[in-house]
Formats: structure tokens, C-alpha cells, sequence
């Protein structure tokens, strides 16, 4: 069972790279250059993306191992926080610093959803974009040593 869970696992991940490797022309650009508005929101939905595959990663072990997920109004937070907690199957996935880290993108999520394009700041919005590969590659060793103590 837990074999197809840690495929569909690799699989997001693989995705996430994708985005990350297809988006580096941008993220490169937009690190001597403000982006204008259309680069802005291209930035801002990669930042959507980025979150949901991590979000994605969340749910099936919430689902797959844990068996359970429950939709409450607050259930993109609380996928979050259950990922450092233990429970009857499983050890945290994830450390305090990279919950905390991911915290940020959850936020951004939020806005991105629920404001209008032009009330996006790239102040904010830079040291997320900036930080892409460095919060991937954290998440993703975290996972992975998970991963490998279960395989």
C-alpha cells in the first residue's frame, strides 16, 4: 500500500522540479530585474502551483497513511500542522523550521485566492520566489528520509 503512496509521492515531486526548472528563466530575470505586472502575476501563479504540489504530497499521506483527512473550514492549516505531529502510523514528516517556512507559501496561497491581481506585492512576494529551490529541496529530504525509513 505504501508503495503506490511513495510513487504518487516521487510523482509530485518530479512535477514540482518541472515547475521549478520551466519557471528558472523568470526567477532568474526577476533577481536583477522588478517584474512588471504580467511577470507578476506569471510569478504569483507559480507560487500557487508550488504550494498546491506540496499541499498534494500533504494530503496523501494524510489520506493514504494516516486514514484520515478532514475537511474542516481551517483544513489547509491544519494539513500543515499535522505534518510535524506524529501519529499511530507514522513519525512527523516535517521539521518545526520547514513547517514554519512553509507557512509562508500557505499565506501567499490565501492571497492569491482570495485578492485581485493587482493588489499583489513583489516585496512580499520576492523572498518566496527567490526561495523556491531551496524550500523544495528541503521538503523533499525531509520526505525522503520518511520514505526510506518506510519503504
Amino acid at each position: 500500500m505504501w508503495n503506490e503512496t511513495f510513487s504518487q509521492i516521487n510523482q509530485e515531486f518530479l512535477n514540482l522540479h518541472h515547475l521549478i526548472d520551466s519557471s528558472r528563466p523568470l526567477i532568474e530575470k526577476v533577481k536583477i530585474l522588478d517584474p512588471d505586472h504580467t511577470e507578476l502575476l506569471a510569478l504569483a501563479s507559480i507560487l500557487h502551483s508550488f504550494y498546491m504540489g506540496f499541499e498534494n504530497i500533504f494530503k496523501r499521506i494524510a489520506q493514504q497513511i494516516d486514514g484520515k483527512f478532514d475537511k474542516s473550514n481551517s483544513w489547509h492549516v491544519d494539513l500543515l500542522e499535522c505534518m510535524i505531529e506524529s501519529t499511530a502510523k507514522r513519525p512527523p514528516i516535517l521539521t518545526r523550521d520547514v513547517k514554519r517556512r512553509l507557512r509562508f507559501y500557505l499565506g501567499f496561497r490565501h492571497v492569491f485566492r482570495s485578492h485581485y491581481s493587482y493588489d499583489l506585492n513583489w516585496a512580499k512576494m520576492k523572498p518566496l520566489v527567490l526561495e523556491t529551490e531551496d524550500i523544495l529541496r528541503s521538503v523533499e529530504n525531509e520526505i525522503q528520509e520518511f520514505i526510506k525509513r518506510y519503504s
